[in-house]
């Protein structure tokens, strides 16, 4: 489906896990299949995370979590929840991990099983939460939101072999 709105052209493509949608100008517009593969927009319409899953970037690990990784000689380590990683936007969490470096929090990724079905509903919570993503790949299966001068990403990927789906968070600015 392609839509044409003043000087901008906004094209709606279906592709492996779930719609996406692209913003080019008119004379860039095509219906050129070869187009689809990796593509980009500037940046998202909305404001970064502030964190993951409730906890503020910088933030130390809660006694809820435990260390799965001992913290490494550059600092880094890595937590996972001691009970059940919970729900994203009611999608439910397989697994989940938290990491930190010099114990404050820059990233995590939340893990989803269920094939494309719960990539593709987890890629439409995060339109919605987000905006258009800045980056897609149909054929690697990746969608990321990037946030500059920020440094904050949320990437989403479907790995066909494993059926899984993961979202991960980070903020590259935390050392």
């Amino acid at each position: 489906m392609k839509r044409t709105t003043g000087c901008l052209t906004t094209i709606l493509i279906l592709f492996g896990i779930g719609l996406a949608v692209q913003v080019i100008s008119p004379k860039h517009a095509t219906s050129d299949p070869s187009l689809i593969g990796a593509q980009t927009i500037e940046a998202p319409t909305s404001v970064p995370p502030s964190g993951f899953s409730g906890k503020k970037w910088g933030s130390q690990p809660p006694h809820y979590l435990k260390l799965l990784l001992p913290t490494t000689s550059e600092g880094l380590s890595l937590y996972v929840p001691k009970h059940s990683a919970g729900t994203f936007e009611g999608i439910p969490i397989s697994e989940q991990d938290f990491r930190y470096v010099h114990n404050k929090l820059y990233g995590g990724d939340d893990y989803f099983e269920g094939g494309v079905t719960v990539g593709e509903k987890a890629l439409s919570k995060l339109v919605t939460l987000y905006g258009l993503p800045t980056f897609r790949n149909d054929d690697l299966r990746i969608v990321r939101w990037k946030w500059q001068p920020e440094k904050i990403e949320v990437a989403l990927s479907y790995q066909k072999s494993s059926g899984r789906t993961t979202l991960a968070y980070s903020n590259n600015d935390i050392d």
